[in-house]
């Protein structure tokens, strides 16, 4: 008998991460929800986006609003 430890990482579906457009209607909504590092956060781990690049789409709709 032979034992594996596997992490949660392993345990994931292995996808691409989403065009940022495609993002921008969850991000949108988590902000109602949550502060805008909280929701932020939550799109990034749950997309595999870029952080960076999902705070700065953040502030812009937040000025827009």
């Amino acid at each position: 008998t032979e034992i594996y430890t596997l992490s949660l990482h392993d345990a994931l579906p292995i996808s691409e991460p989403r065009e940022l457009g495609t993002l921008l209607p969850m991000l949108r909504r988590a902000m109602q929800y949550m502060p805008l590092s909280e929701a932020v956060a939550l799109v990034a781990e749950a997309s595999g986006a870029s952080r960076t690049q999902l705070y700065a789409s953040a502030l812009k709709l937040k000025s827009d609003a």
